[in-house]
């Protein structure tokens, strides 16, 4: 009988617990959690580490001593610090220093001298002097302008990185302080300190280096941190199932953050609990391709964003990152089941099948995971943006149109085809109107596709009317719809300079055939 009554006691707690929804994906699983306050143990609220590191350059001037005695302690007040909590100071100029003191010591620290800009040892203090008791870090870096060791900044950084990101929950965000009109802060360097984030994504602010901006500065600086909770909840499975990133060694406790938490399993577990509290396991339907973007919605942010940070600091380990990422995700889309089957549209050769192939095709294409993440990894004129491009380009943090353009003003303009053949075809939709009165019964039409060169006309403006999947689609891709039929012939494969030097060696009349069938 107490057999029985602890099975249904232990029911009812699972039927009100907390819930872990389950999604097969490929070999694995993704978890997904949403964690709210009540969640957590009163004795798991844990303040952040603050960290503020700042150049202390020649060409900071003045602003080192406005942002250490009056900007940070006001931004500090804002984020929720008492004037008695330990803080983390690193200044970097010709070498880097560290200073542990309170909030409220800040507004009279005596700094050091100004000198160069050197940044690489920033990275070394990071590694040294954070509690190791506390894994919530906020980081914020202030720069002013270009350091004169950019290459061994990003390679520290990189080796760091991989040191920290496993211990530490990091909200890392950087300011670039606009204190001269000739020269630019060095984006590269500080998207350094971004890449240190482990969860949310890279935050880039600009900051007018004027007096009169001064007392708005606090509030836009802690506006970066707005999303920021810091309260522990701590996720455990029965055996080492649990992966924060794919790649990384099974374990079986991770820690969570409050609102949406996604992540990696290798097999579901037979049981799991949130601060001790055992939690629902829910089976969900398994993710396919269309479903990849909904179910991975944060990490795909996170993932996105990390990637346009490697790609400016643009090191040889950046590149390896940035080509385990997009493997994975390509390994794991090209591993989901697809919603619809789209090879029977071509089975029957006809041109409106073969127009919504296309167009089904182009969709699918441009909602994959995998395309969106190889725009920004093969983007390889990010590098020759200037400091000012750059920040532009991380703020951009989809793909859009914006962010493609930024990289475009690094390339040299030229010829291209399948951009005249689609203006050429925006012209012929804009007079479509004209062959309204041919009778299209009466042309002659592709034995294979069954249409005439009027249909092919109307189907290749029709692609216009999608303008996101018009903008990709190549000079083949038009011509699979563009009708021309004619008469076919035989002839020899060669290049003919002048038409007049062409010459066939047989002709097919009886048979009527198109380009777009061709093409296919």
């Amino acid at each position: 009988m107490s057999f029985l009554r602890h099975k249904i006691d232990r029911v009812i707690v699972s039927m009100a617990a907390p819930e872990l929804q389950l999604h097969k994906a490929g070999n694995g699983y993704i978890g997904k959690v949403i964690v709210t306050e009540d969640m957590g143990k009163e004795e798991a609220v844990m303040p952040p580490q603050r960290v503020l590191v700042m150049d202390n350059s020649g060409s900071m001037g003045d602003w080192s001593r406005q942002m250490v005695h009056t900007v940070f302690p006001e931004f500090l007040k804002l984020l929720g610090a008492d004037l008695e909590e330990n803080i983390l100071l690193i200044l970097f100029s010709a070498g880097t220093s560290h200073h542990h003191l309170k909030v409220g010591g800040l507004s009279t620290f005596q700094l050091p001298q100004q000198s160069t800009t050197q940044m690489k040892g920033v990275f070394h203090a990071l590694q040294t002097q954070l509690d190791v008791s506390n894994p919530f870090v906020q980081l914020l870096a202030v720069s002013d302008g270009r350091v004169n060791d950019q290459q061994q900044t990003a390679e520290a950084a990189t080796k760091v990185a991989s040191a920290l990101k496993p211990h530490y929950q990091i909200e890392s965000r950087a300011v670039r302080l606009l204190t001269s009109l000739s020269a630019q802060p060095d984006t590269k360097a500080l998207a350094s300190i971004l890449q240190l984030n482990t969860h949310s994504a890279a935050t880039l602010l600009d900051l007018k280096g004027e007096t009169s901006e001064i007392k708005e500065m606090p509030k836009k600086i802690a506006n970066m941190f707005s999303q920021v909770q810091h309260k522990s909840f701590k996720l455990q499975s029965n055996s080492a199932l649990l992966q924060l990133q794919p790649w990384d060694e099974p374990t079986d406790q991770i820690k969570l953050k409050l609102g949406k938490n996604t992540f990696w399993l290798a097999a579901p577990p037979n049981e799991a609990s949130i601060n001790g509290v055992l939690m629902r396991l829910k089976s969900c339907e398994p993710m396919t391709s269309s479903t990849m973007h909904t179910i991975l919605e944060d990490q795909l942010e996170f993932f996105t964003t990390h990637l346009k940070v490697l790609k400016v600091i643009d090191t040889a380990d950046a590149k390896a990152q940035i080509s385990r990422i997009v493997e994975y995700f390509k390994g794991l889309e090209a591993s989901l089941p697809p919603d619809e089957e789209l090879a029977p549209l071509l089975a029957g050769g006809g041109l409106k099948n073969r127009s919504l192939f296309l167009r089904k095709t182009f969709q699918r294409r441009l909602r994959s995971v995998t395309t969106m993440l190889e725009n920004i990894a093969n983007d390889d004129r990010v590098h020759a943006l200037n400091a000012a491009q750059q920040a532009d380009y991380l703020r951009q943090m989809s793909v859009s149109k914006n962010s493609k353009a930024l990289a475009k003003r690094a390339q040299t303009a030229g010829m291209e085809f399948d951009a005249v053949l689609r203006k050429e075809i925006l012209r012929m939709k804009d007079n479509l109107g004209d062959l309204d009165g041919i009778d299209t019964d009466k042309q002659p039409v592709s034995f294979y596709s069954q249409a005439s060169t009027v249909d092919g006309i109307k189907e290749v403006c029709a692609m216009a009317d999608d303008a996101e999947v018009f903008e990709v689609l190549t000079a083949v891709d038009l011509l699979r719809l563009f009708n021309v039929v004619g008469i076919p012939a035989v002839g020899p494969v060669a290049d003919f300079p002048d038409p007049m030097t062409y010459r066939l060696d047989q002709l097919m009349p009886g048979s009527l055939i198109s380009v777009a069938s061709f093409c296919c």
